[in-house]
């Protein structure tokens, strides 16, 4: 087994379960959120918290991890699989069907003067779900440790197994096979919300379409798990060095890119990984390193963010379920993502890419991307939701009430609560939409006013005498209302535009992803390879990917209309304001990736034409690494030397 391929098919496969496992945090994130009682902001700081623990541990990993590769890599999966263990036994704690229960007494499933009550805190089932969201850290921290040695140390281990000529094309195909993982993870999640969380009977008033589903989002982990375990058995048998690298190590030396594989000299490789002060002066010393860095963190606040609220955005932009949210994503991100890896990996092999090369593509392909990101300004026409968007038809709305954001954002009209439904101490607790005869929309029969008895007629569940629902033929009597929400227009165009600027531009971002790894092995001196990589680890996610979710999510939480009732600080939005969302996101996402453009064509800009090579010393200041002949550079070197000759005569 001890062969490059077999090595890289274990270990590509490894990574295609990781990101199937992470990823089905996109596609869950609305039926987590329902579930654990959680906002926006709460439920990215738990993917924040999984990359703030990778920088952490990404700090030892690059350090002092790198002799013993395979082992860490073993490790790193034991831990991730730990923390996944730890999440299944999350959903366990909490007792869905005890809040589900006693929030349907209060949302209109039985007459008027049975569900007015007082909604207090004691009427709502006491659950820990503060000692939940502690233990969910704890589980999101351990996935975060996990993953840090694959993207350090497999990166490195590959490069040490494959010709220099041939490893942006073999991490291409790498990188594009477990990117995959994204997609299918999406488009399984999706179907897996079908079911009920319990994967028992669901609440009678709730089916996968109504806004208050929450799905079997753990069987998605489960998934990814169990083959995760099957594959870590053979990565722990891989040796420390494969009789590969020692074939490899010579023709690297012959290129001119200077390399070191002496495992018995300790002083020399302890100088070079551990001593992180002259790293960081030859760090500090390159300019393209810095610019490359920094385009990196300004990406990656955008990248983070937007494939984590993709799912979500998608499912309330376009009035979709978790399942055609799911078909259209791995449709889009399965092709755009291996099709633009492995476009990226052939133009870099065809066009034989030094490191300047490789950056200059890198930054062209992203300045292209970015005006696509304008495609979040479509939406389809919310539908008219009384008290919210509309007023209540021939009744005033009360001061006070649910119709506010956080942020105090809110429409003109004061909130849910009318004139017509005083009466009840209605609850926001259950989002249990129904459409009247008025062609509005409200939160539930409680805040519809309805007081008789529910009847199901042809299929569909009807409240009669609704005191905010207008008659028409009898005014003076209450209006009806039907179960769902009422439809609005046809908007499969703007869905289809959307969808193709999603397409293209991540495409263009993954046409990029060859090339970008490429700099990042050419951009500094080869024994600082590993250390770079983990100042890349650290900085894009302390910077990017961390701050990133957090600040998007605090936008999102900022543009909802109506919370749930809760008697904690937790709580999840039922209803957005999705005119102002989708502005803020499509503006805020171009500007993050124009300006990284900006720093990747300086990085292009300030790349030295020459690199390391085996006559240089390390000490020297130029320190960036670009995969050149060694006899060029002698050539180059004499020539320098007649031409300094014949200027002193």
């Amino acid at each position: 087994m001890a062969t490059p391929n077999r090595f890289l098919g274990v270990f590509t496969m490894c990574t295609f379960f990781i990101t199937f496992t992470l990823s089905m945090n996109s596609i869950v994130l609305d039926s987590i959120e329902r579930n654990f009682n959680l906002s926006s902001v709460k439920s990215s700081t738990l993917v924040a918290v999984t990359d703030l623990s990778g920088v952490i541990s990404a700090i030892f990993v690059s350090q002092l991890c790198d002799k013993f590769k395979v082992r860490w890599l073993s490790v790193g999966k034991l831990l991730f699989i730990v923390g996944v263990i730890i999440l299944l036994g999350c959903q366990r704690m909490v007792d869905i069907e005890t809040i589900f229960e006693n929030s349907l007494n209060f949302t209109g499933t039985t007459s008027l003067p049975e569900i007015c009550a007082k909604d207090t805190c004691s009427s709502q089932p006491a659950n820990s779900f503060g000692t939940v969201y502690y233990i969910l850290l704890i589980s999101y921290i351990l996935q975060g440790i996990g993953i840090t040695p694959q993207g350090i140390l497999g990166v490195t281990y590959i490069d040490e197994l494959y010709h220099p000529t041939k490893v942006a094309f073999i991490l291409a195909i790498q990188g594009g096979i477990s990117l995959i993982g994204y997609p299918v993870s999406i488009l399984v999640g999706g179907w897996l919300l079908r079911r009920w969380v319990t994967l028992g009977p669901p609440p009678p008033v709730l089916n996968p379409r109504s806004p208050a589903w929450i799905g079997a989002w753990w069987l998605g982990f489960l998934l990814g798990l169990i083959p995760l375990i099957l594959l870590t058995i053979p990565l722990v048998g891989f040796p420390r060095q494969m009789p590969a690298a020692l074939k490899i190590s010579r023709a690297k030396e012959e290129m001119g890119i200077r390399y070191s594989f002496n495992q018995t000299d300790e002083e020399t490789r302890t100088s070079v990984s551990m001593d992180v002060k002259k790293f960081l002066k030859r760090l500090f010393g390159n300019k393209s390193l810095l610019f490359l860095l920094l385009g990196d963190i300004v990406q990656f606040l955008q990248v983070a963010a937007f494939i984590l609220f993709t799912p979500k955005f998608m499912a309330h932009a376009f009035n979709l379920d978790s399942t055609s949210v799911g078909l259209y994503i791995c449709i889009i991100y399965g092709i755009s993502f291996p099709l633009g890896s492995i476009i990226g990996g052939i133009f870099t092999k065809l066009f034989k890419m030094t490191g300047k090369g490789a950056a200059l593509f890198m930054a062209i392909t992203t300045l292209i991307s970015s005006p696509f990101l304008l495609g979040n300004l479509f939406y389809c026409q919310q539908v008219p939701f009384a008290g919210v968007t509309h007023p209540y038809a021939g009744n005033s709305s009360v001061s006070g009430g649910f119709g506010a954001s956080k942020s105090g954002i809110q429409d003109s009209q004061s909130g849910l609560k009318s004139h017509c439904n005083e009466e009840c101490e209605c609850t926001t607790m259950l989002y249990n939409p129904v459409c009247g005869t008025d062609n509005l929309t409200y939160f539930s029969p409680c805040f519809a006013g309805c007081q008789g008895s529910p009847s199901l007629r042809g299929g569909v569940l009807l409240y009669t005498n609704c005191t905010c629902v207008v008659n028409t033929e009898t005014p003076s009597d209450g209006g009806t209302a039907r179960a769902g929400r009422c439809p609005t227009e046809d908007c499969n165009g703007k869905l289809i535009v959307y969808l193709i600027c999603a397409f293209l531009y991540m495409l263009l971002r993954f046409i990029a992803y060859p090339p970008h790894q490429l700099v990042y092995l050419r951009i500094v001196a080869e024994e600082d390879r590993a250390a770079a990589q983990g100042l890349r680890t650290i900085t894009t996610k302390l910077f990017g990917q961390i701050p990133g979710p957090i600040l998007i999510g605090y936008l999102v939480d900022n543009y909802c209309y109506v919370w749930k009732t809760s008697c904690e600080d937790d709580s999840n939005c039922w209803f957005y304001n999705m005119d102002g969302l989708t502005k803020i996101l499509g503006a805020v996402y171009f500007v993050f990736i124009f300006v990284a453009s900006i720093f990747f064509l300086l990085c292009w800009y300030t790349f030295p034409e020459r690199g390391f090579t085996s006559g240089q010393r390390r000490g020297s200041k130029c320190g960036v690494n670009s995969v050149q002949p060694a006899s060029l550079d002698i050539e180059d070197n004499a020539s320098d030397l007649n031409t300094k000759t014949q200027s002193f005569v």
